[in-house]
């Protein structure tokens, strides 16, 4: 089974790499993608509250993370149903062993990483499943809304996750099933509504408005950095989806602005970046970074990835966004193609400032603690940071969980 992919976080603070040169000579000079940026007197490892540098040159990239999605992936390995029930999420995990997720925290932490993102699938449970409060990585957004003990574990996962020291948090809501509006037309195979619902539109935004309240109360007086991907890989995607975008940009905005949120992220596809600012400017608000989730094509149709780099740049381009904030918010975990990508890229003028690695490996392998982080931040290679596990890393074999 395959399901939507998560994330999206900014750095606001430092917008580090600006384009200067022409577009035509820009393109025209891009690196081969086996660059690697030049590194200064190596980086100390970072103190809490700090961010490591990673590329301490000019372009001066900080230490992201990873997308930390499921903490228990059961007997996934065995059966690769990502609905059984033994499959959860970090914040269903912790309510019944809070100290391996808290291990699992400490782990991404102390191997370097300073970014963390954290993904919410959410659909409307039907028929025998109405009832729970989840079902595997699936949590019931339907009905009377979300489960008291799902917020409980949403509360004492982001108190670990401050504990631990993260500064900058990524919360992704991956709406499945009905709480997707792509799948809101006749004669969908899903047993969904025919045409816009305005029930489930609302639905989402609570559980969106409900988590944004706890997360302002729990950091509270800290200065850890939110960041809200308000549906995951939904930038750019057709009606009814277009329309259901527009709706909850809308009431984001007016709810809380923009500072804190880069609104949809993308599946990388040639169109989509203007598909969705499209949406934003029906609205009269755009957000001050763009998330993007790309896959080197190593193997498979799909391109490799300083060509789709190339092309998002000169999307941008068109629509005005040269010099933007991009953050990639998936990539395969610790994979160093997509950082020497990303390096030639930034080395050609664009404004990327962070890499989310997502927790499969090339092979389709899972990590339950994507810890390793090196391939991204070379400077981690010099830094005596903890490389062993507190607990065992499960690998699991799986197509890619989007």
């Amino acid at each position: 089974m395959r399901i939507v992919a998560l994330a999206a976080a900014c750095l606001a603070a430092t917008c580090v790499c600006g384009a200067s040169d022409s577009r035509s000579q820009r393109f025209k000079s891009w690196p081969l993608g086996r660059a690697t940026l030049q590194q200064k007197q190596p980086t100390t490892t970072a103190q809490a509250g700090n961010h490591l540098r990673c590329d301490p040159s000019r372009s001066d990239i900080e230490s992201a993370g990873s997308n930390f999605v499921l903490s228990n992936m059961g007997r996934y390995n065995e059966n690769h149903i990502l609905t059984d029930d033994s499959v959860k999420p970090p914040f269903v995990e912790i309510l019944e062993n809070p100290d391996k997720v808290k291990a699992q925290l400490l782990r991404l932490y102390t191997s370097g990483q300073r970014k963390i993102s954290t993904v919410i699938w959410h659909a409307p449970l039907t028929n025998k499943n109405k009832s729970k409060s989840r079902v595997g990585y699936l949590v019931n957004s339907g009905g009377d809304g979300v489960h008291r003990s799902i917020y409980a574990g949403i509360e004492a996962y982001f108190e670990a996750v401050k504990e631990t020291g993260f500064q900058d948090v990524v919360i992704r809501f991956g709406g499945q099933g009905c709480s997707r509006a792509l799948n809101w037309v006749p004669n969908n195979r899903i047993q969904c509504p025919t045409s816009y619902s305005q029930e489930i539109e609302d639905d989402n935004y609570a559980l969106i408005s409900n988590v944004h309240g706890m997360l302002d109360r729990i950091f509270a007086g800290t200065s850890v950095n939110r960041w809200y991907d308000l549906a995951l890989e939904g930038g750019g995607l057709p009606e009814p989806f277009s329309t259901y975008a527009t709706r909850i940009w809308e009431r984001y905005v007016s709810d809380f602005g923009v500072a804190d949120t880069h609104g949809f992220s993308i599946a990388y596809q040639p169109g989509r970046l203007t598909q969705l600012y499209r949406v934003y400017d029906r609205v009269g608000v755009r957000p001050g970074a763009v998330a993007v989730d790309m896959y080197d094509g190593a193997r498979g149709k799909r391109p490799r990835m300083l060509t789709m780099l190339k092309q998002f740049a000169q999307e941008m381009d068109k629509i005005g966004l040269t010099g933007t904030p991009v953050i990639i918010q998936e990539s395969y975990y610790n994979h160093k193609p997509t950082y020497q990508a990303v390096a030639s890229a930034i080395q050609a003028g664009m404004n990327i400032q962070a890499v989310y690695q997502w927790p499969m490996d090339t092979k389709d392998y899972w990590y339950d603690t994507p810890s390793r982080y090196d391939a991204y931040c070379p400077a981690l290679l010099d830094k005596p940071v903890a490389r062993e596990a507190s607990l065992p890393v499960k690998v699991a074999e799986q197509s890619r969980v989007r």
